[in-house]
């Protein structure tokens, strides 16, 4: 295949889970997930956000939201996104928060909250402490870690990044087709022979490949990034140069302010300690002022 897309980016995570012809892998990628930290398995999903490539170029971000009920009834709202580093994890929690908060309206019981699942494709590495690749984080207690204050805040990262390690087949065959997929023939046909689901997933990935204008959204996506990313570092390099020059200049103010005070104390004139500080006249007569004070 000539053209070779990037299988973590939002935008196909997007086309990949968020249509409802592709349900059965988004249920499947999920369950894999769930099923490699021992939670329980889903039995249903439901889009609540599906894709729509007319409006995704400007989304600032683009979490797939999903309704889902596991095997014994319970329902949870699972969030699926991929993204890269700058400030991930805050948003991460930013999104958590706002999606377990959005479940109520006013005047209803906190009773009705239901869990928030955060899946998270990162591509990169987040957390470089930690060896393995799957992570998962929940709510518990400082020293007794085995205490989970709640089972509402669940957050998955996975950190492409990162060698496979230990986890259990499943996942290790999703962290695999978006690994290989479009780049490594030989290994994503080891899947395909074996996986129907991955067979599937293939020919979304090489639906997209082919599709002109999906591409186009591709490169348009990945270069609005791209700005968005050279503008804050821009902001943030212009933001420490004038940082660094009202420092310059207030470290020469406190300079020229401790000079003045010992030419006083010594008896120069104000017009010898403004030319020697370039401080101005009525500065001057201000430490004066100060001085007689004391």
């Amino acid at each position: 295949m000539s053209y070779y897309l990037n299988p973590v980016r939002d935008i196909f995570i997007k086309y990949l889970f968020g249509r409802e012809e592709n349900s059965d892998l988004l249920l499947s990628f999920i369950n894999a997930v769930l099923e490699d930290t021992d939670f329980p398995l889903i039995k249903e999903v439901k889009l609540k956000n599906p894709f729509n490539y007319r409006t995704f170029i400007m989304d600032k971000e683009t979490i797939l939201d999903v309704k889902a009920t596991d095997l014994q009834g319970n329902h949870y709202d699972i969030e699926v996104q991929a993204g890269k580093l700058d400030d991930f994890t805050n948003r991460i929690l930013f999104y958590w928060a706002k999606q377990y908060a959005n479940q109520l309206e006013k005047g209803q019981d906190y009773a009705l909250l239901k869990p928030v699942i955060c899946i998270n494709l990162v591509d990169g590495t987040l957390f470089p402490g930690i060896e393995k690749l799957h992570t998962c984080y929940v709510i518990s207690e400082k020293d007794n870690p085995g205490f989970v204050l709640s089972d509402h805040l669940i957050i998955h990262f996975l950190e492409m990044e990162k060698a496979s390690g230990k986890m259990k087949e499943n996942l290790d065959h999703w962290i695999r087709y978006f690994t290989y997929e479009g780049k490594e023939e030989e290994a994503m046909e080891v899947l395909l022979h074996n996986y129907p689901v991955f067979t599937k997933a293939h020919e979304q990935y090489e639906q997209f490949t082919r599709n002109d204008e999906l591409r186009e959204l591709y490169e348009a996506r990945e270069k609005w990034q791209r700005d968005q990313i050279s503008r804050i570092k821009t902001a943030e390099r212009m933001g420490k140069e004038m940082g660094m020059k009202i420092g310059e200049e207030i470290g020469e103010k406190a300079t020229g302010k401790r000079i003045a005070i010992n030419m006083l104390k010594e008896g120069f004139s104000v017009d010898q300690i403004v030319k020697v500080t370039q401080l101005t006249k009525e500065e001057v007569e201000d430490f004066r002022n100060e001085i007689k004070k004391i």
